[in-house]
């Protein structure tokens, strides 16, 4: 860019202020009156930018300077001009304006400034080794360019290979509240800088896909705590595990360093929003065991021997479980083992360790690993596929969790095992066993493994007989571990008759009252109080059915939905409405507050039922208005809406155009 003065004469608008300046300086002149200003003498003088995108310069050219000499000697115009009033004197050099004058490269004022030695511009030899000419860099980057130039080059050597590998995949959505994503153990949370801030916690999918994974960020902002973040600059992304340094490089150019430019990084690696996510069921079988199966009925199974827990795709995939007595004489099982294993894969077996309450063996196919060293992090064994993953997330528990997206978590208390499943819904019509046939209807439920399903409302005898120990497996079928001295025979009592839960008597009644004050009317509590005569393994058994029903709320509860116009046209001085919808799809009573960045210009109402309405009145020209509409369920689920504000500041009948598809695509970053 090139700016050229021409006939430049000196500044006299201010002439009585300056009277005594020009009366030294011009000698008695008449300098201010008309006449004058069109006689005296004119400078002529350019300033040329130029910029690659990478470096910045400017030069200067001084073809032709003057004034600033008249008749009086430089030393007596020194005289006369002291340092202290220079301002407004003509100067010589260059400021970003932004007040940074410690650095050359925002700020320099060349030695001649202010004084009248300026007059010698033309002649005296610049920088450049030219008369008259000087040059200057106005940057100090590195040489790889400006970070809004740095973000671009990033995108462009990346674009085809993100574009390549998303399109052969498909990853999940993301959950919809950060309390989905701690239940949902297909995302886990690992600490670390990118995935824990002080606005953001994030989690990522446990598995790749072609090395992508998907990376799912909630608000950490107590007003919207929990409440899924979408888009630049702190929504989630995909995240290829081959590229963690280039994705690092790209987010620091585009999103931290650039003001502007956050938008095309995640159109390379998109964020995702939560449509289309479904929670996977979770299920915790605890205590004399009570179970509930996928579809959430509840009965109680005190068979003693080895069962099929959970059957997938006829085989395919195979949980089993083993229990034993309580006590020696009591009429009530605990479960002890579980073992799991898919076609072609290695078995995976926790056992409860002998004599003990809360210590745990794991065996990968019969061989005892060291678990000492897992932590709630997944990790990979060398006796596993890499689609397998293992943790423990206490010392009393651990997890197995396989690429299919079903989670075996086993967790020991009070010298028996509690085994909970998460299971995705796309295994619905895929499964049978004492977990029964997940398809959402309770009624074929308890589906023996040779006949069709008993009522659900059978006796607790009946489920026993008919249901339960139809699923007790064979010697032939049976896939635990047996150590040396064991065999099928020593674990299996197909005889065994239990006590039922419809028959619970107290070994005494100060025993009954003491249950009855801790369970209140939760059966399985008071069964296994009974039954152990031991109050906390009641307690410990009404804690694992809290936890477990607690898990199942978070994840079947979502936020409420808001849907509204992306983004919003106001003119200054007009009022105008947004009209939303906010809707929770579990019916909870939703309260709604609207943050405004401190301005009074927007003010939300409730129009009627899921209605509600930002009505908007902007008076200064100069309003930054930024809306956030945030919407909190009873359960205290989030979710935030925050549309684009076109203002138009224009008076005297102008108008404004509309942002293009593009300008609101980076507006809404």
């Amino acid at each position: 860019m090139v700016v050229t003065w021409t006939n430049l004469p000196p500044y006299v608008s201010d002439c009585y202020r300056w009277r005594w300046y020009y009366y030294y300086y011009y000698r008695y002149r008449s300098y201010c009156g008309s006449t004058r200003v069109q006689n005296m003498p004119v400078n002529n003088f350019q300033a040329v930018l130029m910029t690659d995108g990478q470096f910045a310069f400017v030069k200067f050219i001084y073809p032709d300077i003057n004034w600033f000499y008249e008749d009086y000697t430089k030393a007596i115009f020194e005289k006369f001009v002291s340092s202290s009033i220079r301002y407004g004197m003509p100067v010589a050099g260059y400021s970003a304006g932004d007040g940074s004058d410690d650095r050359q490269n925002t700020y320099y004022n060349m030695q001649t400034t202010g004084k009248s030695v300026m007059a010698d511009l033309d002649t005296v030899v610049g920088n450049t080794g030219e008369a008259g000419i000087w040059m200057f860099r106005l940057e100090e980057n590195s040489g790889q360019g400006t970070a809004p130039l740095q973000c671009y080059q990033w995108a462009k050597k990346e674009y085809a290979h993100y574009s390549e590998k998303l399109s052969m995949v498909n990853l999940e959505p993301c959950p919809c509240s950060m309390n989905q994503a701690w239940r949902d153990l297909w995302f886990r949370f690992k600490l670390s800088i990118q995935d824990y801030t002080r606005d953001k916690i994030c989690f990522r999918t446990a598995f790749r896909i072609n090395n992508l994974r998907r990376r799912c960020c909630y608000s950490y902002w107590w007003q919207s705590y929990g409440s899924l973040l979408v888009g630049s600059p702190n929504g989630g992304h995909v995240v290829d595990d081959t590229r963690p340094n280039s994705e690092e490089y790209g987010y620091q150019k585009c999103c931290i360093e650039s003001s502007n430019m956050c938008q095309l990084f995640y159109v390379l690696l998109p964020s995702s929003d939560c449509e289309g996510y479904n929670p996977p069921r979770w299920r915790t079988n605890r205590g004399d065991p009570h179970l509930v199966t996928l579809d959430g009925l509840n009965y109680t199974f005190n068979g003693l021997g080895e069962f099929t827990l959970l059957d997938v795709d006829s085989g395919e995939m195979q949980v089993q479980a083993r229990t034993r007595k309580v006590s020696d004489t009591s009429k009530a099982t605990v479960f002890s083992s579980v073992a799991i294993q898919l076609v072609n894969h290695s078995l995976t077996q926790v056992n409860l360790k002998n004599g003990t309450e809360e210590e745990l063996e794991v065996f990968i196919n019969c061989t005892m690993i060291d678990i000492g060293n897992f932590t709630n992090d997944t990790s990979t064994h060398s006796l596993l596929s890499d689609t397998v993953l293992l943790s423990r997330p206490e010392n009393n528990s651990f997890q197995v969790t396989y690429e299919n997206g079903i989670t075996v978590s086993t967790k020991a208390l009070k010298g028996a095992l509690s085994i909970s499943f998460a299971v995705p819904v796309t295994f619905e019509n895929r499964t049978q066993g004492l977990m029964g046939v997940f398809n959402n209807d309770k009624s074929d439920d308890l589906t023996p493994s040779n006949g069709a399903p008993i009522p659900e409302t059978s006796s607790e005898g009946d489920i026993y007989h008919q249901f339960g120990m139809t699923w007790m497996v064979t010697n032939e079928t049976t896939i635990f571990c047996y150590q040396a001295g064991e065999s099928y025979e020593i674990y299996n009592f197909p005889d065994f008759t239990p006590m039922f839960t419809d028959n619970i008597t107290f070994a005494n009644a100060t025993l009954q009252a003491a249950a009855e004050a801790l369970c209140g009317s939760d059966m399985s509590c008071l069964f296994d109080t009974a039954q152990t005569g031991d109050l906390s393994f009641g307690e410990a058994t009404l804690s694992e059915k809290i936890a477990s029903d607690r898990a199942t709320s978070d994840l079947d509860n979502f936020p409420p939905k808001i849907t509204g116009p992306r983004s919003h046209k106001v003119d200054r001085g007009v009022l105008t409405t947004i009209t939303t919808n906010v809707s929770d799809a579990n019916g909870d009573t939703i309260t709604c507050q609207l943050e405004t960045n401190g301005s009074t210009s927007a003010n939300l109402s409730q129009a009627s039922g899921d209605e509600y309405n930002v009505d908007i009145l902007i008076n200064s020209i100069s309003e930054e208005l930024n809306l956030k509409l945030i919407a909190q369920d009873t359960n205290d689920a989030r979710s935030t809406y925050q549309p684009v504000i076109e203002y138009c500041p224009c008076e005297n009948g102008g108008t404004c155009a509309s942002l293009t598809a593009s300008e609101l695509e980076e507006a809404s970053s």
